[in-house]
């Protein structure tokens, strides 16, 4: 979803719980659906975020540029309780798509409403691949093989998405080795 409403809430609303869209994201999350939002356009001022990005069911997705900066328009978290947002975040600065009213033409477009269709492709081959995991699992595996996981931050969440450690997650590589010599047995490997 790039739905991203601030305008009629204070900043003390966007507590994961308290706007309509906010807790119907939150309802949807426990009945076991994904939720991908944008984390909105108003710029880095902290807790610049909108609902329903603020639900802590919801997978909100900031944007960067093409070398991985944080693009200026881009939301930024905190949620008003202190929670981490945005989750991740994608590329959304110059993303080619379709242009309206068009039949075969297109255009640059800005907007965490281009970074979030990207982090929502990215949980989409997750599911593809481990159709067996759940909501939550598949959250952790985006947000655990983004960049910064081990850093999380307001600014680009977990980090910059990556769709094939995602897939892949939990990656566990590594030699195997002989319980009473620790010498690497030839040709196997996790």
């Amino acid at each position: 979803s790039s739905l991203s409403y601030n305008r009629w809430y204070r900043w003390s609303d966007l507590d994961g719980r308290t706007a309509v869209t906010t807790r119907a994201a939150n309802l949807a999350f426990e009945r076991g659906l994904l939720i991908v939002n944008s984390m909105g356009n108003q710029g880095q001022r902290e807790g610049s975020i909108g609902a329903p990005a603020d639900a802590v069911g919801a997978i909100s997705v900031g944007a960067v540029n093409g070398i991985g900066g944080l693009a200026g328009f881009s939301s930024v978290g905190p949620t008003y309780d202190r929670r981490v947002k945005p989750d991740v975040v994608a590329p959304g600065v110059g993303i080619v798509a379709a242009k309206a009213r068009t039949i075969d033409r297109y255009s640059r477009w800005n907007g965490t409403s281009f970074s979030a269709p990207l982090g929502a492709g990215c949980l989409a081959l997750i599911m593809e691949a481990h159709p067996d995991w759940g909501p939550e699992m598949v959250r952790e595996a985006l947000v655990m093989s983004a960049d910064r996981a081990e850093r999380p931050d307001n600014r680009y969440g977990w980090g910059l998405v990556n769709a094939r450690d995602a897939v892949l997650y939990p990656l566990i590589e590594g030699r195997v080795s002989d319980l009473h010599t620790r010498e690497p047995i030839a040709g196997a490997a996790v």
